[in-house]
């Protein structure tokens, strides 16, 4: 996004301000309006058949941005972008736990998210590297990877993935699966482990370059050195077969977030540093550990007729949870205390929801 925004103004000079930020932000308005829409949609109509389809729009929504410059067909081509987007995340973890048996689902899950990590790391990159070569490729890339991702959709069978019955959208139905204490305390702990996520994303970097005195590029390699280690853990714990410590892994991976933070906010380093290394490495292992966790556990509490809403509202809260942390951090507006009580606050309201929590397991019937 931050990449954006030169690009747009350079290529729209004569457009105002505010039509430039409806430009940004169709995309992401779009997406949060629509995501736990499209959960739903996806439990009725099938993960695959709405994952395939949702594929096809971004990449021809993409395709139009790449071949338009007029600022409004550009603006419904995102808003298309962020429809379409909106479809993926839900219908495809929920075909992924509808195609492994339960046994397996937090091993699923820990694979999942590494490879999100994986991604968040080689995305924007590519991205930066395309808004460089210019306009029309870097919109050309979002075609591209989307048709690679429906060529290899292409190898599971429609039969894989049934729709459900109706009564999984009723009203009353909904109210039982989701109206109860477990499921909301796992929400809320969600929206605090989102606000502590990018509290650590998002001021890590400032007292690095400002507090520290390391230059944006030491800056950003110490917060991608954070993700990757995160990427390690999640994807180290789908073979070490901790499935069943789903919450302790959780409220584990929150206290050792919350201590990073506390540390790297009261670092006095001013050069690279042992000390620097360790500190975000125990943020990325925190995040890491809990990230996965979160959505698996939501898993367990419900039936298998509403995973895809169930996946929708877990990562539309934790997104939410972001918007708290940037709300936050321009309210205090210093990075070392938005790393030290804020952070530490977040997790611990994000752990004393999980401790709230009861362990039990809804029958994953189809």
């Amino acid at each position: 996004m931050p990449a954006l925004l030169p690009l747009f103004r350079s290529l729209w000079p004569q457009a105002s301000a505010q039509s430039i930020g409806w430009v940004l932000n169709a995309y992401s308005l779009s997406f949060a309006l629509l995501l736990v829409p499209m959960g739903w949609v996806s439990d009725r109509l099938g993960a695959l058949r709405v994952l395939v389809c949702g594929l096809a729009i971004y990449a021809l929504a993409s395709l139009a941005c790449s071949l338009t410059l007029d600022l409004n067909e550009v603006l419904v081509a995102r808003v298309m972008q962020g429809l379409a987007a909106a479809s993926l995340p839900p219908s495809a973890l929920s075909l992924l736990l509808r195609n492994v048996d339960s046994k397996h689902h937090a091993r699923a899950m820990y694979l999942w998210a590494g490879v999100g990590g994986i991604a968040a790391i080689l995305g924007p990159l590519a991205a930066a590297l395309a808004v460089q070569a210019g306009y029309r490729l870097f919109y050309g890339l979002h075609a591209v990877t989307s048709v690679i991702a429906l060529t290899a959709l292409q190898r599971l069978r429609s039969t894989m993935d049934v729709p459900h019955s109706p009564r999984a959208g009723t009203l009353r139905a909904l109210w039982m699966e989701f109206g109860t204490l477990d499921f909301g305390a796992l929400q809320i702990g969600t929206l605090g482990f989102g606000c502590a996520f990018s509290l650590v994303v998002l001021n890590t970097p400032a007292i690095f370059s400002d507090s520290l005195g390391f230059s944006a590029g030491a800056a950003l390699a110490h917060v991608s050195f954070a993700i990757v280690l995160c990427v390690i853990a999640s994807i180290g714990l789908a073979f070490l077969r901790l499935g069943v410590h789903k919450k302790k892994l959780a409220l584990i991976g929150m206290a050792l977030t919350a201590l990073s933070g506390y540390l790297i906010a009261h670092s006095q380093a001013r050069a690279f540093a042992p000390s620097l290394l360790f500190e975000i490495g125990l943020a990325g292992i925190g995040l890491g550990l809990t990230l996965p966790n979160l959505p698996s556990l939501a898993s367990q509490l419900v039936s298998a007729e509403v995973q895809g809403l169930t996946n929708a509202i877990n990562q539309s809260i934790r997104h939410f949870g972001s918007v708290v942390a940037v709300s936050l951090s321009l309210a205090i507006n210093n990075p070392a205390v938005a790393l030290g009580p804020a952070l530490g606050l977040s997790c611990l309201a994000a752990a004393a929801c999980l401790l709230v929590m009861r362990t039990r397991v809804v029958p994953q019937t189809l």
